[in-house]
């Protein structure tokens, strides 16, 4: 655990910023789900907006009980589920609608 009060300015602001940069920024390889993040600076703080359209979840977790649960709240708002699959060779992933 970090004790942010005894850290002097400047290891406070670099600890923060690094903590945001990795909050904010996904490894490159995933840019093509053009996902969207957003980050509310205060506590208590919130934002209303239906902003999903879809959620993806692979197919090695798509039987567990928190992706059941992520199925249900899709349901329910009205969002669509897509199964990641590997194809048969293992060399690209397919997108396949869930049902």
């Amino acid at each position: 655990m970090i004790e942010w009060h005894n850290m002097s300015s400047n290891d406070f602001i670099n600890s923060r910023k690094e903590y945001f940069d990795q909050l904010l920024v996904k490894d490159k390889s995933y840019n093509f789900e053009r996902e969207w993040r957003i980050v509310l600076a205060r506590v208590g703080q919130k934002f209303f907006a239906d902003l999903v359209s879809a959620i993806i979840i692979d197919e090695s977790v798509i039987n567990t009980s928190k992706a059941k649960k992520l199925v249900e709240l899709a349901n329910r708002k009205g969002w669509n589920v897509i199964e990641r699959k590997l194809n048969v060779l293992k060399t690209c992933y397919l997108y396949e609608q869930y049902h």
